[in-house]
Protein backbone atom coordinates (compact mmCIF):
# COMPACT_ATOMS: atom_id res chain seq x y z
CA UNK A 1 0.00 0.00 0.00
CA UNK A 2 3.10 2.35 -0.07
CA UNK A 3 3.13 4.97 -2.81
CA UNK A 4 6.68 4.42 -4.08
CA UNK A 5 9.15 5.79 -7.15
CA UNK A 6 12.04 3.65 -7.43
CA UNK A 7 15.63 5.69 -8.09
CA UNK A 8 17.45 5.26 -11.51
CA UNK A 9 19.75 2.42 -11.30
CA UNK A 10 22.16 0.08 -12.45
CA UNK A 11 20.62 -2.99 -14.13
CA UNK A 12 21.31 -5.33 -16.82
CA UNK A 13 17.91 -6.04 -17.85
CA UNK A 14 17.65 -2.62 -20.04
CA UNK A 15 14.17 -1.25 -18.23
CA UNK A 16 14.32 2.40 -19.48
CA UNK A 17 14.38 4.95 -16.66
CA UNK A 18 12.18 7.51 -16.81
CA UNK A 19 12.76 10.85 -15.47
CA UNK A 20 10.82 12.24 -12.57
CA UNK A 21 11.48 15.07 -10.21
CA UNK A 22 12.94 14.10 -7.02
CA UNK A 23 10.90 15.02 -3.97
CA UNK A 24 11.47 15.32 -0.53
CA UNK A 25 10.07 12.16 1.71
CA UNK A 26 11.71 8.54 2.65
CA UNK A 27 14.71 7.23 0.41
CA UNK A 28 15.40 4.06 0.85
CA UNK A 29 19.05 3.49 -0.82
CA UNK A 30 20.78 -0.41 -1.04
CA UNK A 31 24.52 0.11 0.12
CA UNK A 32 25.23 -0.77 -3.55
CA UNK A 33 24.08 2.26 -5.13
CA UNK A 34 24.58 4.24 -2.23
CA UNK A 35 28.21 3.43 -3.13
CA UNK A 36 27.85 3.34 -6.46
CA UNK A 37 29.48 0.01 -6.82
CA UNK A 38 28.03 -0.75 -10.23
CA UNK A 39 27.62 2.67 -11.59
CA UNK A 40 29.21 4.60 -14.04
CA UNK A 41 30.17 7.56 -11.92
CA UNK A 42 32.71 6.50 -8.70
CA UNK A 43 34.78 8.10 -6.72
CA UNK A 44 34.99 11.58 -6.17
CA UNK A 45 32.82 14.32 -7.29
CA UNK A 46 34.77 16.49 -10.08
CA UNK A 47 34.44 19.84 -10.84
CA UNK A 48 34.38 17.65 -14.59
CA UNK A 49 31.29 15.91 -13.49
CA UNK A 50 29.69 19.06 -12.12
CA UNK A 51 30.60 20.87 -15.44
CA UNK A 52 28.94 17.77 -17.35
CA UNK A 53 25.78 17.50 -14.88
CA UNK A 54 25.22 21.35 -15.03
CA UNK A 55 24.79 20.98 -18.95
CA UNK A 56 22.59 18.01 -18.81
CA UNK A 57 20.61 19.27 -15.71
CA UNK A 58 19.58 22.43 -18.13
CA UNK A 59 18.41 19.76 -20.81
CA UNK A 60 16.05 17.43 -18.95
CA UNK A 61 13.16 19.22 -18.79
CA UNK A 62 13.48 19.35 -22.27
CA UNK A 63 14.35 15.67 -22.19
CA UNK A 64 12.03 14.49 -19.80
CA UNK A 65 8.72 16.23 -22.36
CA UNK A 66 7.27 12.90 -23.71
CA UNK A 67 10.14 10.86 -23.00
CA UNK A 68 12.11 12.59 -24.83
CA UNK A 69 10.01 12.41 -28.16
CA UNK A 70 11.29 14.99 -30.86
CA UNK A 71 8.08 15.32 -32.52
CA UNK A 72 6.78 16.23 -29.26
CA UNK A 73 8.86 18.81 -28.65
CA UNK A 74 10.48 20.46 -31.44
CA UNK A 75 12.71 22.67 -29.09
CA UNK A 76 14.16 19.53 -28.36
CA UNK A 77 15.19 18.68 -31.58
CA UNK A 78 17.48 21.44 -32.46
CA UNK A 79 19.74 20.42 -29.03
CA UNK A 80 20.56 17.05 -29.64
CA UNK A 81 20.03 14.19 -32.26
CA UNK A 82 17.08 11.25 -31.23
CA UNK A 83 20.67 8.77 -30.89
CA UNK A 84 21.99 11.44 -28.44
CA UNK A 85 18.66 11.50 -26.35
CA UNK A 86 18.83 8.42 -24.69
CA UNK A 87 22.35 8.87 -23.89
CA UNK A 88 22.04 12.07 -22.47
CA UNK A 89 18.92 11.54 -19.99
CA UNK A 90 20.70 7.93 -18.70
CA UNK A 91 23.93 9.92 -18.40
CA UNK A 92 22.25 13.01 -16.69
CA UNK A 93 19.94 10.77 -14.22
CA UNK A 94 23.28 8.41 -13.44
CA UNK A 95 25.45 11.79 -12.32
CA UNK A 96 22.43 13.12 -10.29
CA UNK A 97 22.09 9.74 -8.45
CA UNK A 98 25.76 9.99 -7.77
CA UNK A 99 25.68 13.52 -6.52
CA UNK A 100 22.88 12.64 -4.29
CA UNK A 101 24.64 9.46 -3.39
CA UNK A 102 27.62 11.57 -2.39
CA UNK A 103 25.58 13.53 0.12
CA UNK A 104 23.88 10.74 1.38
CA UNK A 105 27.32 8.90 2.00
CA UNK A 106 28.14 11.38 4.56
CA UNK A 107 25.15 11.81 6.05
CA UNK A 108 23.69 10.09 8.68
CA UNK A 109 20.85 7.39 8.15
CA UNK A 110 17.53 7.47 9.88
CA UNK A 111 17.42 4.03 10.20
CA UNK A 112 19.10 0.54 8.58
CA UNK A 113 17.20 -2.03 7.40
CA UNK A 114 19.55 -5.51 8.24
CA UNK A 115 22.65 -4.07 7.09
CA UNK A 116 22.36 -3.09 3.69
CA UNK A 117 19.31 -0.62 3.11
CA UNK A 118 19.53 2.90 4.28
CA UNK A 119 16.87 5.02 5.19
CA UNK A 120 16.91 8.50 4.60
CA UNK A 121 14.53 11.02 5.56
CA UNK A 122 14.76 14.21 2.96
CA UNK A 123 13.60 17.63 3.20
CA UNK A 124 13.12 19.74 0.48
CA UNK A 125 16.38 21.91 1.26
CA UNK A 126 18.03 18.61 1.36
CA UNK A 127 16.76 17.36 -1.92
CA UNK A 128 17.84 20.50 -3.68
CA UNK A 129 21.00 21.28 -2.71
CA UNK A 130 21.68 17.43 -3.36
CA UNK A 131 20.61 17.26 -7.03
CA UNK A 132 19.16 21.09 -7.96
CA UNK A 133 21.55 23.55 -6.62
CA UNK A 134 24.86 25.20 -7.24
CA UNK A 135 28.24 23.68 -6.48
CA UNK A 136 28.99 25.83 -3.90
CA UNK A 137 25.13 24.85 -2.04
CA UNK A 138 26.30 21.15 -2.27
CA UNK A 139 29.59 21.65 -0.90
CA UNK A 140 27.90 23.21 2.06
CA UNK A 141 25.14 20.56 2.23
CA UNK A 142 27.76 17.69 2.29
CA UNK A 143 29.91 19.58 4.98
CA UNK A 144 26.63 19.97 7.37
CA UNK A 145 26.00 16.43 6.36
CA UNK A 146 29.12 15.10 7.16
CA UNK A 147 29.20 16.76 10.62
CA UNK A 148 31.87 19.30 9.72
CA UNK A 149 32.15 22.89 11.02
Amino acid sequence: GLKVERLPFINGFHVTDPYQELRPGLYCVGATILNQVYGEVRGPWTVDLERDYERLRSLAPLLAVNGGDAAANPALSSLVTPAQRSHALQRFLALRLARLCYVLRVRHPDAVIGSSVFIYRLSEQEVHGATEGSLKEWSLLVTRASGSP
